[in-house]
C-alpha cells in the first residue's frame, strides 16, 4: 500500500480535522439556511482551512496572510469586476494580488483564487468584508484558541524570535 496513504491524516491531526470540517460544515449550514444565496462555502476556504491544518508554521498560514491578503485579494477581484468584465478583468485581478501582497509578505495562495471567483462570479463587494475577513478571522481566531487551550494542538501563530543582539 501506499506511505503517503498510510501516513496521513496522523492520529494527533483528528481534532485539526474535527475542527476544519465543523467550520465548513457551518458554511455549508449557512449556504442551506439561505438557499444558496449568497454562497457560503467556497472552494478557497477549504484551501485556508487545509493550510491551517497541515502548514501552520508556514508564513502563508501565518494570520496577517491568512486574514488580509485573503480579504485583499476578494476585494481586488471585486472591484476588478466593477472596472471591467470577463475572464481578462479575472487575470488581471489575480496577477495583480499575486504580485502586490506577495511583495507586501501577504501571500496566501487562496486570495489568487479568492480574487478569480469574486471577478468571474461577482458577489458583491460586500463579499470581502462581510464574508471572506469574518471567515479568515474566526479560522485564525479559532485555531489560535486551540492552539493554546488544547495540550498537542501545533503552536499557532508562529513565534518569531526577534534577534536583539548588534552587529559589531
Amino acid at each position: 500500500m501506499n506511505t503517503w496513504f498510510r501516513c496521513y491524516p496522523r492520529p494527533w491531526q483528528l481534532p485539526l480535522l474535527i475542527w476544519g470540517t465543523t467550520l465548513l460544515a457551518l458554511l455549508a449550514g449557512m449556504d442551506v439556511l439561505t438557499h444558496q444565496h449568497p454562497i457560503f462555502l467556497i472552494p478557497p476556504f477549504g484551501a485556508t482551512i487545509s493550510l491551517l491544518i497541515y502548514l501552520p508554521d508556514q508564513s502563508v498560514s501565518q494570520p496577517l496572510p491568512v486574514v488580509v491578503g485573503s480579504t485583499m485579494g476578494a476585494f481586488a477581484g471585486s472591484v476588478a469586476h466593477l472596472l471591467f468584465d470577463g475572464p481578462w478583468s479575472a487575470v488581471a485581478a489575480a496577477t495583480v494580488v499575486l504580485v502586490a501582497l506577495a511583495r507586501l509578505g501577504l501571500y496566501h495562495p487562496p486570495q489568487v483564487a479568492l480574487s478569480i471567483y469574486a471577478d468571474l462570479l461577482h458577489p458583491g463587494l460586500w463579499f470581502a468584508w462581510g464574508l471572506v475577513f469574518p471567515f479568515t478571522l474566526v479560522a485564525v481566531g479559532s485555531y489560535a484558541c486551540c492552539s493554546h487551550y488544547i495540550t498537542g494542538w501545533p503552536q499557532y501563530p508562529r513565534r518569531i524570535a526577534h534577534d536583539i543582539s548588534r552587529p559589531s
